[in-house]
């Protein structure tokens, strides 16, 4: 059994899909933020464009996991190399993307990355996603930059295309998501030295849900040929909700015992507990780290709780919500915060 994440609905019931917009607000993540994520190296079909598809990656095996971070420039000397930059993007490694908000959306302004050891920054910016952004919005951007590598100078040269080519339900292994949008990203990036000359090719699906500020699912495909050599493809994926989130034990939505609305959420929460008729004595709220960050005391009438919790004060993200009963037992649902 999956986890269910619920979308924005009444408490007990279902809703019709509604077609979502990504924006800067919804759709980039803030500086201070973390998104853990499962990692694999397989996929079989990216699904199909159109409204109202069923994208079913609910078998997706995982091989590891990483946590992505969005920082404030000043974090990071490197920064006065990019000038223009506003955003950091890094998973902790060596590599860092540099990243500003541009009249069409979000901009690559720089790299660090092993390989160059060091920081380049774009002397032509491509915008890696159109903002705001609707189903069948499309988008073209060059991009251009110099470096050097062991002392070689590199010149790159590529092209960014897009298109929000699908909407609809996202099926994970450990979540179901309504109102997803998926956007393929092809880029071709070309890099030529004394020494040798790299063409890639990449094409990226990216799945927003307009809520976490980072894409729920990213299956890429990315095709690297040196010189005059045969090209290498390499498949892997990154999804959310996964073994990737070291927080607290997942539970199956059948053991569920009570319901968090509405859910998405930006200030008060109310429960349901249907007609179970336990009585609930408090509330903890956990990051996807296991970090509680707020507890209140309940208690129950019938079946509601009328003591509700407030969550505006909690960054835009992803939670973990566990009700303890009088009986000692308790019972764990997500709750998105935006």
């Amino acid at each position: 059994m999956r986890t269910l994440l619920l979308s924005l609905s009444l408490p007990l019931g279902g809703a019709l899909l509604a077609q979502p917009a990504l924006t800067a607000a919804n759709s980039v993540g803030a500086p201070g933020q973390d998104f853990p994520v499962s990692t694999g190296v397989v996929y079989n079909d990216p699904g199909n464009t159109g409204a109202s598809v069923t994208y079913d990656f609910s078998q997706l095996p995982a091989t590891g996991n990483r946590v992505y971070s969005y920082l404030s420039t000043g974090v990071t000397p490197s920064s006065s190399m990019v000038p223009t930059a506003t955003l950091l993007f890094t998973d902790g490694g060596t590599d860092t993307l540099f990243y500003a908000f541009g009249a069409n959306g979000l901009e690559l302004r720089g790299e660090r990355n092993a390989i160059v050891n060091g920081v380049f920054t774009y002397s032509d910016p491509g915008v890696e996603l159109k903002l705001p952004c609707d189903y069948q919005d499309t988008w073209t951007d060059q991009l251009a930059a110099s470096y050097s590598v062991q002392g070689f100078p590199v010149t790159r040269t590529g092209t960014i295309t897009g298109v929000a080519d699908g909407w609809g339900m996202l099926e994970l292994p450990e979540a179901t998501l309504d109102e997803v949008m998926r956007v393929k990203v092809h880029k071709v990036i070309d890099d030529q030295s004394a020494l040798t000359s790299v063409h890639r090719s990449i094409d990226i699906y990216y799945f927003f849900n307009a809520i976490l500020g980072h894409p729920v699912l990213k299956l890429t495909l990315d095709s690297t040929t040196v010189g005059a050599g045969n090209p290498v493809i390499v498949k892997s994926t990154e999804w959310m909700f996964g073994n990737g989130d070291v927080g607290l034990e997942e539970i199956d939505f059948d053991e569920v015992k009570f319901v968090a609305y509405p859910n998405p959420a930006d200030g008060q929460v109310n429960l349901s507990f249907g007609a179970e008729g336990r009585e609930a004595r408090a509330v903890e709220v956990f990051t996807v780290a296991g970090q509680r960050v707020l507890q209140a005391a309940l208690r129950t009438a019938g079946s509601e709780v009328n003591s509700a919790f407030d969550v505006s004060a909690l960054v835009s993200g992803v939670y973990q919500v566990r009700v303890t009963f009088a009986d000692g037992g308790n019972a764990t649902q997500r709750l998105v915060v935006r």
